[in-house]
């Protein structure tokens, strides 16, 4: 059961605990049981999305992936408890629920845009790489520090960049993880023995 405001702000006093890594908790229950709610509608990536992704991604990545287009999505409730702002999903055209893929038909239809797909499979790496706990908490914690600005989550810029480098045709390598350790969001991009950063720096 989640909190609402008022009980959730008593129990930070009550406890002390620090409210980020409450987000992180209370983030990473929501990210899981929105999975479970869309994932037994998803479908698999189709042959031609696999074949655009396959050079960027790995196997086990493309194929644990699920996409379940729906008319709308919900609002996360961590967002509402902690900070009183609602950040509304329904404006975004699409979700990343740790494996799976909620597309907003309000504004995306079949086919689906490599590009779309491509910024979202990045969150998958991440998911893969952080849990959704952690996730959730950069990802709150970013959202906050840049002012409540979607643009200046790091999580969100480091899939951009990366996204701007496919679409460009750039990008050679194999997107993997694990994430930086130096507080970025930065993300490897392999290219046989090579490796580099790839993504954008700034806490997260």
């Amino acid at each position: 059961m989640v909190r609402g405001p008022t009980t959730l702000t008593a129990h930070l006093d009550r406890r002390r605990v620090r409210p980020i890594t409450v987000l992180g908790h209370v983030g990473g229950a929501w990210l899981r049981s929105q999975r479970e709610r869309y994932r037994p509608e998803g479908r698999p990536l189709a042959e031609d999305e696999e074949a655009l992704l396959a050079p960027h991604f790995g196997r086990s990545t493309l194929s644990s992936v699920r996409i379940a287009l729906v008319p709308g999505s919900g609002r996360p409730p961590f967002y509402r408890e902690t900070t009183r702002v609602a950040l509304d999903l329904a404006g975004m055209s699409a979700i990343t629920l740790v494996d799976t893929i909620v597309v907003n038909r309000r504004f995306v239809e079949e086919p689906l845009p490599g590009a779309l797909l491509f910024h979202e499979l990045v969150h998958v790496v991440q998911f893969e790489a952080l849990g959704a706990e952690e996730f959730a908490r950069r990802y709150v914690l970013g959202w906050l520090r840049g002012g409540l600005s979607y643009s200046a989550i790091p999580l969100e810029r480091a899939a951009c960049r990366l996204q701007a480098t496919f679409q460009n045709g750039t990008l050679t390598g194999r997107v993997v993880g694990p994430m930086a350790t130096d507080g970025t969001a930065d993300l490897e991009v392999r290219t046989g023995r090579a490796t580099e950063r790839r993504g954008t720096g700034g806490a997260g």
